[in-house]
């Protein structure tokens, strides 16, 4: 069956139409932004999501992402303020919020991320070298960091990208300097504790010297507490020995010398045989009274 002409004209002209439309009809999608270029020239920029068209054939499109990006820089060596050899190993992230400036600019994100790594490695040693290798170890680190950031938005803004972070990963001393410090640091470290062991000894020294001082104080204070109480007890015996010899003196006498003769005969420690005339000796007369009763 022999198809008609007017048929195949229908087809053809049917194809040409879809085509165009194909050609004419882009879909924004919403992570994306759209510039439009007319024979290489930009025209319009196209952010929102949907359903767009274009002229086939004499306008082309340049897709952006319109999501935040993250771009890492090189480990740079700094010189900070304090003349101390750091190398950062830095990251950033930024969004392309100018399609039109980011495409006159740099063309890709590739080109992009080349001229932003260029711009970003002289904000930083110009930052960094006005703050000393401290700060970057402390809380002043995020004051630091905001203040890279400023410098970071001033010379991206012709890119048509916004800085949303940039931050410092690592930030780590040459390894060629790295021994000499822990040796520095060593060194430091062993000062401190002859220090501390100094002030430590001079502490004892100190603590030892006054208990001895308050042992002497309390020994003596005792010593002196000891003989007023002895010299009240041997005043009291002294009166009872006062009324006992006032009552019976005989007694009195008698108990005297039995202490007398206790003492003097018991310090010997070998035995010894003594023959005593008592009416010769005053010691031995209670002896002479026994004799003659």
């Amino acid at each position: 069956m022999a198809v008609s002409k007017g048929l195949i004209i229908t087809l053809i002209a049917i194809f040409l139409l879809g085509f165009l439309v194909y050609e004419s009809v882009f879909i924004v999608n919403p992570t994306m932004q759209v510039l439009v270029l007319e024979f290489g020239d930009p025209r319009r920029v196209i952010k929102e999501p949907g359903l767009h068209w274009k002229v086939p054939f004499i306008e082309s499109l340049v897709n952006y992402d319109k999501r935040i990006l993250s771009l890492d820089v090189p480990p740079e060596e700094v010189i900070a303020a304090d003349k101390n050899r750091l190398v950062v190993d830095t990251y950033t992230r930024f969004r392309i919020v100018d399609p039109l400036r980011f495409y006159q600019k740099a063309g890709t994100e590739e080109r992009a991320a080349q001229l932003m790594t260029a711009q970003i490695s002289p904000d930083l040693k110009k930052t960094l070298g006005k703050v000393p290798f401290a700060d970057l170890l402390s809380s002043k680190r995020k004051q630091v960091m905001e203040r890279v950031q400023k410098e970071v938005e001033e010379s991206s803004k012709p890119l048509g990208v916004e800085i949303i972070d940039v931050r410092i990963r690592r930030a780590d001393v040459p390894p060629q300097n790295s021994e000499a410090i822990f040796r520095r640091m060593n060194s430091e470290r062993e000062r401190f504790a002859k220090q501390l062991r100094a002030k430590g000894r001079e502490r004892a020294q100190a603590i030892r010297a006054e208990a001895d001082r308050q042992n002497t104080v309390i020994v003596a204070e005792a010593k002196k507490e000891g003989q007023i109480l002895r010299g009240q007890g041997d005043g009291v015996a002294a009166d009872i020995y006062a009324q006992t010899y006032s009552k019976n003196p005989e007694f009195y006498n008698f108990y005297r010398s039995l202490q007398a003769y206790e003492k003097s005969l018991t310090e010997s420690t070998t035995p010894v045989t003594m023959v005593i005339d008592p009416s010769q000796h005053d010691f031995f007369h209670h002896f002479s009274k026994i004799k003659k009763k």
